[in-house]
């Protein structure tokens, strides 16, 4: 079929009833995202990045493991024979697929990402104040020592007489 983008694209997807995804070094699965767009249920190996996507077997897809064919021609009957299963799988997807959307995905990484890092950089910078604190402290009871101002340690107690 070769590369193909825009209306004819979205024609292609949507002429199919299921979408399978046999690619066991697939790092993105771009078009596994794509075919859950197009509402289509997805049966995938469970390899690589697609465990990523793909990530409630029998909610939003179906996973097989790799070179596992018997499973994924029983996942293929099931989808076939069954299309209340059918479309429940291909609505599972869409409504995962619908939730990466560009706003979505802004918000997911400004409370998410955003907030774990400020969180982590504010404790790094309170660790940073107490090092710095106990150093100081440290300098200053030296330097009272050097110059005698500091706290005398006590004399060892004298022996008892005998």
């Amino acid at each position: 079929m070769g590369m193909m983008n825009g209306q004819e694209l979205s024609e292609a997807y949507a002429s199919g009833d299921i979408f399978v995804m046999p690619s066991e070094s697939e790092t993105l699965g771009f078009v596994v995202l794509e075919a859950m767009a197009s509402r289509m249920p997805v049966v995938s190996v469970a390899a690589g990045g697609l465990t990523d996507i793909i990530t409630e077997h029998g909610k939003m897809g179906l996973l097989y493991a790799p070179g596992d064919y018997a499973a994924a021609n029983a996942h293929l009957a099931k989808l076939l024979d069954d299309l209340e299963f059918r479309d429940r799988i291909a609505q599972g997807g869409f409504d995962e697929v619908s939730r990466w959307n560009t706003h979505a995905s802004n918000v997911w990484l400004r409370e998410q990402q955003y907030t774990g890092a400020m969180r982590r950089f504010r404790l790094q910078e309170r660790f940073k104040s107490l090092l710095m604190w106990v150093s100081i402290h440290a300098w200053v009871r030296g330097l009272l020592r050097m110059i005698g101002l500091g706290r005398k340690e006590p004399a060892p107690a004298a022996a008892a007489a005998t």
